[in-house]
């Protein structure tokens, strides 16, 4: 799996307005009639796919070629520094720039100038539903007033902020809650189970005690964790229909706003694509294609970032995927994996799962084809992919079906090292259960042959052990189809 280079990233996803500021602003702030950094701009956003050596035999002669990776370090810099001031028209900047005003004219003792910006500042965070905002203007508003020995306000007005610390209060903590609980879902789904299935309890009771909350705009991320919670609590129990209820109001919510989906397109994303899952899920192929087309309709494709045009991109093509592979198409649905990882390669906005994810359906398809031997290549490839590519769940989905691969092959030599492998890579990432780890010292060498009672055994003991970490077969998907294929060598067995 390519990495993804950072500054080509950031380049392709500029607009056309954007680039056209930059230019502008480097003329200004670059001195100098030769510009290196502009050139390097230009010849990265040149490019429809990455390729450096080209880049460089095109500035074959120009001086800071010889600080190559430098000049394009400060370029990146640079070019968050003049977004910066691009973007100045966001809810969140602008609370930002408003408390930068307050913290100068405090430390130039205008108490009453600054405390007229934090209001105007608290207005705005109310309006936008910045719950982290109003702590911190609490933060500026208290201080300013401890040093000006409240002089500026009556106690009909202190007796206002303290009610609403107490509010804000109230709300961070509970916000608080619903992010570690997103987070350790979020955790689950990816394979690390041991260290947060004791979370299950408190997550538990919060769903089942707590009313889902209402709506409110001064308060919309509370609002908008507590459903997203909710939905990912009842995947992972494999209860599809009450997650599509949440997603159902939550996203009701959203697109009646159309302001919003310009603010926060990504919130709006993350539900559409959860959306999606569970329409995959249960094989609703046309559902899941309606709602693409929905926002495509609504927003317009040229409306999208490269984030957004990267993740459709994905989207629709693994539905078709999918549905071929539902219907037994597998030869289709090897050409359209081919084609859909060759379109996701030319999107800068990619994410290092979702071709993770691919390359696992390309070992799964010629698996189903019995084409052992490029299967097992695949998943080879997948399970050397390095610790930080967000692909736990998927990489030890790709370790048991080349254990998979093995038994199928009867191969008893590749089948104990593989289960040896298999059972490090477990140790390594802390799920290596105590069950599991008394259990492999029976197992035989590479030396020593494999009874179809221990093969039996095998998959009995990896699909036990395996599907208690996944609650109700219900959060990864690979690691799912993985133990599935394991299940159907049993009763060939």
């Amino acid at each position: 799996m390519p990495k993804r280079d950072k500054l080509f990233q950031l380049v392709r996803s500029l607009s056309k307005s954007e680039k056209r500021y930059f230019s502008i602003y480097t003329q200004m702030h670059i001195k100098g009639e030769d510009n290196d950094y502009m050139k390097l701009f230009k010849e990265f956003d040149r490019q429809e796919v990455l390729d450096e050596q080209k880049i460089k035999a095109n500035l074959e002669g120009e001086r800071f070629l010889e600080h190559y990776a430098v000049t394009k370090s400060y370029l990146y810099d640079l070019l968050l520094k003049a977004m910066r001031s691009y973007s100045k028209h966001s809810p969140d900047k602008r609370v930002l720039d408003l408390i930068q005003d307050v913290e100068f004219l405090y430390g130039k003792g205008i108490f009453d100038q600054a405390l007229q910006l934090v209001n105007k500042a608290r207005d705005l965070s109310v309006e936008s539903g910045l719950v982290a905002a109003r702590d911190l203007i609490l933060h500026w508003e208290k201080l300013i007033l401890l040093a000006s020995g409240y002089r500026h306000l009556s106690n009909q007005q202190l007796g206002a902020i303290l009610t609403d610390q107490e509010d804000i209060s109230k709300k961070r903590k509970q916000q608080q809650k619903l992010w570690l609980f997103s987070t350790r879902l979020s955790m689950l789904r990816n394979g690390d189970y041991l260290t947060h299935l004791n979370a299950f309890e408190d997550i538990q009771s919060y769903v089942e005690q707590n009313p889902p909350q209402e709506y409110t705009t001064s308060y919309f991320r509370n609002y908008y964790l507590d459903r997203i919670v909710r939905c990912q609590w009842f995947l992972i129990l494999n209860q599809t229909e009450k997650a599509q209820e949440q997603l159902g109001l939550l996203l009701k919510v959203l697109e009646g706003d159309q302001e919003f989906w310009k603010r926060q397109p990504y919130l709006y994303l993350r539900a559409l694509s959860l959306e999606v899952q569970v329409h995959v899920y249960k094989a609703r192929f046309s559902e899941a294609r309606q709602r693409l087309q929905f926002l495509k309709n609504q927003l317009g494709v040229e409306e999208l970032s490269v984030y957004a045009h990267a993740w459709l991109t994905f989207a629709q093509n693994y539905i078709d995927v999918k549905e071929s592979v539902q219907q037994g198409m597998r030869e289709s649905a090897k050409h359209k994996l081919l084609k859909l990882h060759h379109e996701l390669r030319k999107q800068p906005g990619f994410i290092p799962e979702q071709e993770l994810n691919i390359e696992f359906m390309q070992g799964l398809v010629p698996f189903l084809n019995d084409d052992a031997e490029q299967a097992d290549g695949q998943f080879i490839r997948i399970c050397r992919q390095s610790d930080d590519s967000f692909g736990l769940a998927t990489q030890e989905g790709a370790w048991l079906m080349r254990i998979a691969v093995q038994l199928q092959n009867q191969n008893d030599r590749k089948l104990s090292t593989i289960c040896q492998k298999y059972l490090a890579f477990l140790a390594k990432h802390g799920q290596l259960s105590d069950k599991l780890k008394s259990q492999a010292d029976t197992w035989p060498t590479p030396s020593s042959l494999w009874t179809e009672i221990q093969k039996l055994e095998l998959i009995q003991l990896l699909t036990q052990e395996r599907s208690q970490v996944e609650p109700k077969n219900g959060t990864h998907r690979c690691r799912i189809l993985a133990l599935e294929q394991l299940n159907r060598l049993k009763e060939c067995l």
